[in-house]
């Protein structure tokens, strides 16, 4: 699922700095790699798709 995240950022243009890639590969949790991928297929920054701003 963290290659599909890369893919939708990618996809939209949206930025997707190397700390950022790396906390989404790393990520083993699929309720959270779930939500990431929703969030990354409306947002417009990559760090709401962590929740952080």
């Amino acid at each position: 699922m963290a290659r599909a995240i890369i893919a939708v950022l990618d996809t939209r243009g949206i930025d997707l700095p190397a700390f950022a890639r790396e906390r989404i590969v790393t990520c083993i949790d699929g309720d959270t790699l779930g939500l990431r991928l929703r969030r990354a297929a409306v947002v417009d920054s990559v760090e709401v798709v962590f929740g952080d701003s």
